[in-house]
């Protein structure tokens, strides 16, 4: 136990409720990933906690790769009323759970748990669902009247932003990757799941393509992770946007990436992956503490001071 909250899973001990620095309150809430200690959730979600008067810690929980499942376990004898799953441990999780939402099976991956009085551990993603409410908070724009272009739709995130336009029927979809044979699959699953949204795909070193394509596009999300160095270029080159072109990067640190200062400088108005962190929390709350206020103010609050 470490002072910033840091636990590994060899501190679960079902007969000794995990403790915080001799705080009287138990830990019942943690984040799990490796690394995890940068996570900005434990802060986000004991603001809540604390505003509501919960009697509940929320901590960040080290695991390594191949433990997940016996993780878990642990967490539910121990009394855990659910966790977060960040990297790289969401597919791990998924197979863990006894059950699912659909937003979990239509993504295959899980970032939300909640532990059953019945012993079995319900898997949920609000990745998707953090997205959509983001974009639409930055932008007042809809993804079921959207028409959205995805950079890195090959990746995991790219993917699941994909599968919940598509869930949300959007209008029209451009996938852009630097290998487009890899989004045949996700193409297929994108028409199964919503026949009425249009799929294009583009190739990422495609300069004339996506300028083309973005000419009828209304947001481009980066799902990337180009943009987290300071010297990193643009995901796509600045040359290919156009100011209205709202630009959304899930990436929140540093603030304004090398895409959004592209996007701003010609005009096109640009957010970053805060607001989606955010909102993917605050749905997480919910699931835990269905009934409460909503969150994602207080957590607002929290992560801006």
């Amino acid at each position: 136990m470490t002072a910033n909250s840091l636990f590994s899973e060899a501190d679960l001990d079902a007969d000794a409720p995990l403790v915080l620095n001799g705080d009287p309150r138990p830990v019942r809430l943690a984040v799990i990933g490796k690394p995890v200690s940068h996570s900005l959730s434990p802060r986000m979600h004991q603001a809540v906690l604390d505003r509501l008067g919960k009697d509940t810690r929320y901590v960040a929980i080290s695991v390594e790769p191949g433990r997940v499942a016996k993780c878990l376990s642990r967490m539910a004898k121990a009394g855990f009323i659910g966790c977060n799953v960040t990297v790289p441990h969401k597919h791990e999780a998924f197979d863990a759970c006894d059950e699912h939402s659909d937003a979990a099976s239509t993504f295959g991956v899980v970032n939300t748990i909640r532990f059953r009085d019945d012993g079995t551990i319900f898997g949920d993603n609000t990745d998707g669902a953090g997205l959509e409410a983001a974009v639409g908070e930055a932008f007042n724009l809809r993804f079921s009247s959207a028409r959205i272009a995805i950079v890195g739709a090959g990746g995991g995130a790219g993917r699941a932003a994909a599968l919940q336009a598509a869930r949300s029927r959007a209008t029209s979809l451009l996938l852009i990757n630097r290998t487009t044979s890899k989004l045949r699959e996700l193409t297929d699953k994108i028409t199964a799941l919503s026949p009425g949204t249009t799929v294009d795909t583009v190739p990422l070193d495609d300069c004339e393509g996506l300028r083309s394509a973005f000419a009828s596009c209304d947001v481009l999300i980066n799902a990337t992770s180009v943009g987290l160095k300071p010297d990193d270029p643009p995901p796509i080159p600045a040359a290919c946007l156009h100011p209205k072109l709202a630009v959304f990067d899930m990436i929140y640190n540093p603030a304004e990436t090398p895409l959004m200062r592209a996007a701003r400088e010609i005009g096109a108005p640009a957010a970053n992956g805060l607001g989606m962190l955010i909102h993917q929390g605050a749905l997480a709350f919910a699931s835990w503490f269905p009934g409460t206020p909503h969150a994602a103010p207080t957590m607002r609050r929290e992560l801006m001071d």
